[in-house]
């Protein structure tokens, strides 16, 4: 995490549901994205996974890396925190994050992708 804006933005904190209600909750169906500023946590009270405030699974944005973005459906979006972060330790300089939603349609990764690169053109033409 960075000691910036977005890390200090405030988050919800969910206890983690059954693997077949984790969509439901982290899934909005009016953006079809993930919603951003959400903690997931087991019983125990650790932490199983974040989506941060760009919409992405993975740690707050750390400005001082450049980043880099794995697109795609439950493959990418994994189990906890997924395999995406584990880039981090091969590429200095860099932080992966986690684009992954699970069963999400081809089109949508494409769709989510550009609109990350573009996210006002997106607003106005959804």
């Amino acid at each position: 995490m960075t000691g910036g804006t977005a890390a200090r933005l405030p988050k919800t904190v969910h206890l983690i549901p059954k693997d077949n209600a984790i969509k439901r909750l982290c899934f909005d169906e009016e953006t079809k994205s993930l919603r951003p500023n959400l903690v997931l946590v087991d019983r125990r009270g650790s932490v199983v996974f974040e989506i941060n405030e760009l919409g992405l699974k993975g740690a707050a944005r750390d400005g001082s890396r450049k980043l880099a973005v794995v697109w795609g459906d439950s493959v990418v979006f994994g189990v906890r925190w997924g395999w995406p972060c584990l880039l981090d330790e091969f590429a200095p300089g860099y932080q992966f994050l986690n684009g992954g939603i699970e069963a999400d349609p081809f089109a949508n990764v494409l769709r989510r992708a550009a609109c990350s690169t573009r996210p006002i053109q997106c607003r106005s033409t959804s």
